[in-house]
């Protein structure tokens, strides 16, 4: 990485998939070797919560440390700190729920969520990455519109004509639902079968923090940094019709 970030003055990394120690090892090994390299400005993607009270997402152990190294290590930083992704609300949720006799589970229950889409996060890391943020500053990274699942699941029930069921879950049911699709406990599990290279850690605790209403706050700072409003759910629901016209059984089936 040295050699490869060597003359760049500005990068911008994204946080690895697996989760625990070792996710956390690889973050400071990017940040030390941008030192090493001399680069001048880390933007980094974060979740949200990881500066607030109260919030115990599983992978929140992760971005707190890498957040807390960052800002130790000298370099100027922008961290994105990102609300669940709304896509995966449109594909992953999706096929779940058809392989699971139409069955939308969650334990997200009537909890909503302003949840930010990935285009409009990558507008924004590349905003960071041309300079259009202040120095060493934060950025919550939202939609407008706090909205539940119980919602997406109807809008695209209608749209789709398919009796998608919404059901709310406790976090055993929720995890049991899970665990039956063969998605594991945690990342270093073993994901041969499973439809989505998650686990059942991060999905569960991430959908209890939209149950609990933390996931619902709005924050303006997309707008800030591009120059227009974000993107609502009901924006992308064309864009991913293919996942139950399709039938998709896999998130590697994504295009």
């Amino acid at each position: 990485m040295i050699e490869a970030f060597t003359g760049g003055d500005r990068i911008f990394f994204v946080s690895s998939i697996i989760n625990g120690p070792h996710r956390v090892e690889q973050h400071k090994n990017v940040i030390d070797a941008c030192k090493a390299a001399g680069v001048k400005h880390i933007t980094y993607t974060s979740f949200f919560g990881a500066n607030r009270e109260g919030y115990h997402q599983y992978v929140l152990e992760d971005h707190r440390p890498t957040e807390a190294y960052l800002k130790a290590s000298g370099i100027e930083y922008n961290i994105m700190r990102n609300n669940l992704y709304m896509e995966n609300y449109l594909t992953v949720s999706v096929i779940l729920a058809m392989l699971s006799n139409n069955v939308w589970g969650t334990n997200a229950k009537e909890g909503k969520a302003t949840y930010i889409a990935k285009d409009d996060s990558a507008a924004c890391a590349a905003a960071l990455l041309l300079g259009k943020g202040e120095r060493n500053k934060d950025y919550d990274l939202t939609s407008l519109t706090p909205i539940s699942q119980r919602d997406i699941c109807n809008m695209i029930a209608e749209k789709s004509g398919i009796d998608f069921k919404f059901v709310p879950m406790d976090d055993d049911e929720f995890r049991s639902y899970l665990e039956a699709l063969h998605i594991p406990t945690t990342t270093d599990g073993d994901k041969s079968q499973s439809p989505v290279p998650f686990c059942t850690m991060d999905m569960v605790t991430n959908e209890g923090g939209i149950a609990s209403g933390q996931m619902g706050v709005v924050s303006h700072d997309v707008e800030k940094l591009i120059g227009r409003k974000p993107l609502e759910v009901q924006d992308l629901l064309d864009t991913y019709s293919y996942v139950w016209k399709e039938k998709l059984t896999n998130i590697r089936q994504l295009h």
